[in-house]
């Protein structure tokens, strides 16, 4: 089972990681009517939760600009929590900012389905203490059919959100891991950058899109840039289904899935909680507007009259960035 350790940041995004310890966030003094310069993303981009620098990435087929005087319809806070909870920049990044910018997305970019997650949930009526797995299930989504080209070609696809010098809260991770070991005497020469960045439309919070940046492999060429609709990572109520049992009952809204459950830290330093997980669609697609039940067995922690003990992980968006030290 993984343990997930919550960071905590303001809605002014600055990090600076100096140790796998911890990272600090500071306002960098960069002025926000300073003229902007096509970079890549980096930390002096965002102050106080605006771009105030041009972020370009792959020839242009993403491009954040800085926002002026427009103003946004949902809060920063609230846009940080949804960009924090996206599975697309879930688990651990050297670095990651945040802000408001008008955002524009090439349509040549690919379109690329959801990550899977291994395991199963088991869903409808089910009997008590069914085998089923209590890791994340498989994630599943609907997606237009792709058009071919040939190789080499961009692939365009429908089904996905328009950016065009839209206002935008755009969040962006990234990490740089050397292309082989590093030693004392054979320092890597090279490293390899992935860029992931989360889009919100500024004044709906909806229109969520994910573009992953081209990477390099490490000598084997570069693999393109895609997009995808991203999900929110969201912890949901639960509840044994019988006393002394392993399974706990979840209802979930229309088109989420079940993702897993974790043992977290509870109220107190000597408690742990149990937190069900489910991925839920931020623009919901599937048809349909009916919640519907999964029954989760093997949830290790319950049982052997622990459940009185062990308290439920509080309800709404999972925390699931951790701005680590980079490689």
């Amino acid at each position: 089972m993984r343990r997930r350790a919550l960071v905590t940041w303001s809605a002014v995004l600055g990090v600076v990681c100096p140790s796998a310890a911890g990272c600090s966030i500071v306002h960098r003094a960069v002025s926000p009517s300073a003229s902007a310069s096509s970079t890549a993303p980096s930390l002096s981009a965002v102050v106080k939760a605006r771009y105030v620098s041009t972020v370009l990435l792959d020839n242009g087929a993403l491009e954040i600009d800085p926002p002026g005087g427009a103003g946004p319809g949902i809060s920063a806070s609230r846009a940080e929590a949804m960009f924090r909870a996206a599975d697309a920049v879930e688990g651990d990044r050297g670095f990651a900012i945040f802000g408001l910018g008008v955002a524009t997305v090439s349509t040549s970019v690919a379109v690329a389905s959801a990550p899977s997650a291994p395991g199963t949930a088991t869903t409808g009526a089910t009997t008590p203490g069914a085998s089923t797995s209590s890791t994340p299930a498989s994630s599943t989504t609907t997606q237009p059919p792709s058009t071919t080209t040939t190789a080499g070609t961009a692939v365009t696809q429908a089904g996905v959100p328009t950016y065009d010098h839209r206002l935008a809260w755009v969040g962006i991770v990234w990490d740089a891991q050397p292309c082989g070991p590093t030693t004392t005497t054979h320092p890597a020469a090279s490293h390899t950058s992935e860029y992931i960045a989360v889009l919100f439309d500024a004044h709906t919070g909806h229109d969520v899109l994910a573009y992953s940046s081209a990477a390099a492999t490490c000598g084997s060429g570069r693999q393109g840039a895609t997009v995808r609709r991203p999900s929110e990572l969201v912890s949901v109520a639960w509840q044994p289904v019988a006393p002394n049992s392993t399974a706990v009952h979840a209802t979930l809204s229309a088109c989420s899935e079940y993702s897993g459950w974790t043992q977290m830290s509870g109220p107190t330093s000597a408690t742990q909680a149990v937190e069900v997980v489910a991925r839920v669609p931020y623009d919901p697609g599937c048809g349909s507007t009916s919640s519907h039940d999964v029954i989760v067995d093997d949830v290790v922690p319950l049982g052997s009259n622990a459940q009185a003990q062990l308290p439920h992980a509080a309800v709404g968006p999972v925390d699931a960035l951790h701005t680590l030290a980079a490689s």
